[in-house]
């Protein structure tokens, strides 16, 4: 079961919100001061009640007039600074790296050295194994 907690609004406090409410002169906060609650239970008392928004309290749209600011120079963009374009970058032939162990020295391996494939770090033959497709795997090793 929920614990229910008693509303502070009765019939009075209601009547007096709708009253400085439709009068538009307080804000929210200033209301729940005078009425002796918050700022939020007096929103959400104004949507339980289905009160009218207010933007801003008409009091301090008076107060604040509109500010005209003059027209400003338009800026100048600086000139763009001319850099050298990087050398263009001449893909060298690349080793494979398939690790090679050697049987007589486990501890070391050496490489494959074949060219690498294109955009790839192995040669054709080891791209073969390394890039199989997963039904081709399965059977290969029937598992």
């Amino acid at each position: 079961m929920r614990n229910h907690v008693p509303s502070v609004w009765d019939d009075r406090l209601r009547t007096r919100l709708c009253q400085l409410w439709d009068e538009g002169v307080l804000s929210a906060s200033q209301i729940g001061q005078q009425l002796g609650v918050s700022k939020n239970s007096v929103v959400s008392q104004r949507r339980r009640l289905k009160l009218p928004k207010r933007l801003v309290p008409e009091p301090l749209r008076k107060l604040k007039p509109a500010v005209c600011k003059p027209p400003s120079a338009p800026r100048r963009r600086p000139p763009p600074i001319e850099r050298p374009l990087p050398p263009p970058v001449i893909e060298q032939a690349r080793p494979c790296c398939w690790p090679l162990w050697g049987m007589e020295r486990p501890k070391q391996y050496t490489f494959c050295d074949q060219p690498a494939a294109p955009a790839r770090p192995y040669c054709r033959r080891h791209c073969a194994v390394a890039y199989t497709k997963i039904e081709r795997r399965e059977q290969r090793y029937e598992f």
